[in-house]
């Protein structure tokens, strides 16, 4: 027998603890982007009238989605960003900062190619290293990022509720519930987020539009096609009550602010309504916003309730950004420099620094506000 037929192996080898991958180190971690020695304005309010803002990063052509960008979210870290789209693939981008020049770099780092699902919307499941998408089918996916396994999720509970599609779902901050919905009908199925089992059924009398839960996750914001916005008890499984979207015959999305003073609505005519709540649950309508012209197709806070972006699918740079409280629209922004395309889906970070869009064209575009995190009379417009 030859001396090389064999390897001597030692025994740390053997029993030495598995390395963890590149995107397992990435999720992982919580440290921001920006230095953390910088003197954070979080804390104060956002002025209105011009807002700071500057394009820091888009997608490189070879990462680019092969159809429109359906969807996109941050991680908690604020570093991993999910784009998934009508090409059956989502994609982790890694965003940060490079040592060599101090500028920003988006690089596509995973991609999942979901088999039989057109991704119309995912979102992270944090709390377990987890994605969960629906699309055009009446099944959803759960992508295992830690085992790199993809799921199917099709309890006959929940997809005998739907005659086509699952349209949307949202989950709340607990990560507890997840709540599905089709626009086709009034079923909102409200599942177990660990098991993704169906634990009831809610239903409106018309179309589910969009659905958001509070704070606390122990109330739901459903809208209806017709312009119903009903508010749910999760306990009691029961509506507590229901009023008519403000001057809206066909409401197409809604929000709510992540401290609940704030409730936001937007329609098929391009008209956003934003409400308030009182400390009662009473609401109370605030303002109408007619800025956006067609459609409006999503709409969303960021965590620090002093900003709102509204955009709609239908028309070129149709994006706008609304201050809190005064609810005002940007006037600086979008401007005839700024050359976005079609978007179709948008989310803020977590620490409200950023904002990621996406667009017909499969790119990612992200913008930073330098109010959140450079230090105190820093500016930074983007023209």
């Amino acid at each position: 027998m030859t001396k090389w037929a064999f390897k001597t192996v030692n025994k740390e080898e053997v029993f030495a603890p598995k390395r963890r991958t590149h995107l397992e180190a990435l999720l992982a971690q919580e440290a921001e982007i920006v230095e953390r020695k910088a003197t954070s304005q979080a804390g104060a309010e956002l002025p209105s009238g011009l807002i700071a803002i500057k394009k820091i990063a888009r997608s490189a052509r070879d990462d680019n989605h092969k159809a429109v960008i359906q969807t996109i979210d941050f991680h908690k870290n604020n570093q991993i960003l999910l784009t998934g789209g009508f090409d059956k693939v989502i994609k982790l981008f890694n965003l940060r900062k490079r040592e060599e020049d101090a500028n920003f770099a988006l690089k596509a780092v995973k991609s999942y190619y979901l088999k039989g699902l057109p991704v119309g919307k995912a979102k992270f499941l944090h709390t377990r290293n987890e994605i969960l998408a629906c699309g055009l089918r009446k099944f959803m996916l759960s992508v295992d990022m830690t085992a790199d396994r993809i799921e199917r999720l099709s309890s006959a509970g929940f997809t005998t509720s739907f005659e086509r599609k699952i349209d949307g779902f949202s989950v709340s901050r607990d990560e507890e519930y997840i709540a599905l919905w089709s626009k086709e009908q009034g079923n909102i199925e409200i599942l177990d987020s660990g098991s993704k089992q169906m634990l009831f059924e809610l239903k409106m009398n018309e179309g589910c539009s969009d659905a958001v839960f509070s704070d606390d996750g122990r109330t739901l914001w459903s809208v209806g096609n017709s312009g119903s916005i009903c508010v749910w008890d999760i306990n009691t499984r029961r509506m507590s009550s229901m009023f008519q979207d403000h001057g809206s015959y066909n409401t197409t999305c809604c929000d709510l602010s992540a401290n609940g003073t704030y409730f936001a609505t937007g329609s098929h005519s391009g008209v956003v309504n934003v409400y308030t709540r009182a400390r009662d649950g009473s609401t109370s309508h605030l303002k109408e916003l007619g800025n956006l012209t067609t459609a409006v197709s999503s709409l969303s806070f960021n965590e620090a309730n002093g900003m709102m972006v509204a955009f709609s699918k239908w028309k070129r740079n149709a994006v706008r950004l609304v201050h809190l409280p005064s609810t005002t629209v940007f006037s600086n922004w979008p401007n005839f420099k700024t050359n976005l395309g079609l978007i179709h889906s948008a989310s803020f970070s977590s620490d409200n620094k950023y904002l990621a869009l996406g667009n017909e064209e499969g790119s990612v575009f992200v913008y930073n506000f330098p109010h959140y995190n450079l230090p105190k009379g820093s500016s930074s417009i983007d023209k």
